[in-house]
C-alpha cells in the first residue's frame, strides 16, 4: 500500500526537498473549504435554502475530519483496504449531518474482508483521534470533501442547469476561489517569493 499524502501533517513528514512546496493544509481542495467560498457558491447556484457558510463548513469537518480518521487508521494497521463510498450512512437533519460511524466502519471492513479486525480497528480510530490538530483542514481528504459538499447540497441545486453531477458542482465551487483568499497563505506567498526573486 502506497502512503496517504493528506495525512502528511498529522504524520509531521518533512518532503526533505527545497524545491518542492507543500500546501498549507492536507490537501489543494482545503483552500475551498472557506466561509468565503461557501458564500459565493450560494450567491452564485442561487441556493436561498442554503444555511450560513459557517454552519455548512462546521458539519461538514465533522464528517470528513471522521473519514480521515478511518483512512488513517486504514494506513497505520497497513490494511491496504479499497475505499467505498460514505452518502448511504449519511442522512441530513435540517441543517445537520447524522454521520453512522459504526455502521460505515464495519461496511468497509466487511467489504475488504476485515470484519474480524472491527475490534482492533476501532482501537485503533481512538489511537488516531488524539493526533488531530486543531484546524480540521489538515486533516480532510479533498474528494471526500467534494463528495459530500454535492451530497449535501444536491437536493437544493437539483434540476438547476450546471448542476447535474458531482463534478460539474465541482467545477462551480472552484470558480469561486478568489486570489486575494490565497494572499495570507504561507505556501503561495512562498511561490511569489520564489518568482520575484528569480526574476531580473
Amino acid at each position: 500500500m502506497g502512503r496517504f499524502p493528506d495525512c502528511d501533517r498529522v504524520n509531521k513528514v518533512n518532503l526533505g526537498c527545497s524545491i518542492l512546496f507543500s500546501t498549507d493544509f492536507s490537501c489543494l481542495e482545503m483552500y475551498w473549504f472557506d466561509e468565503r467560498v461557501i458564500e459565493k457558491f450560494g450567491h452564485l447556484a442561487g441556493v436561498p435554502g442554503l444555511p450560513a457558510a459557517k454552519t455548512v463548513l462546521s458539519e461538514l469537518a465533522k464528517v470528513l475530519q471522521s473519514l480521515f480518521v478511518i483512512r488513517l487508521s486504514n494506513q497505520t494497521l497497513k490494511l491496504g483496504m479499497s475505499w467505498m463510498s460514505f452518502d448511504k450512512v449519511c442522512e441530513r437533519r435540517e441543517e445537520a449531518i447524522v454521520f453512522d460511524r459504526d455502521k460505515f466502519v464495519q461496511r468497509y471492513l466487511m467489504n475488504n474482508s476485515q470484519l474480524p479486525r472491527l475490534k482492533e480497528f476501532h482501537t485503533e480510530i481512538a489511537r488516531n483521534e488524539t493526533r488531530l490538530l486543531p484546524d480540521p483542514r489538515h486533516q480532510m481528504n479533498g474528494h471526500d470533501f467534494f463528495a459530500l459538499f454535492y451530497w449535501y447540497v444536491h437536493p437544493l441545486v437539483s434540476g438547476k442547469e450546471g448542476f447535474s453531477g458531482e463534478q460539474a458542482l465541482a467545477r462551480t465551487l472552484r470558480t469561486c476561489l478568489e486570489l486575494e483568499h490565497l494572499d495570507d497563505q504561507p505556501m503561495f506567498q512562498s511561490i511569489l517569493r520564489r518568482v520575484d526573486g528569480a526574476q531580473p
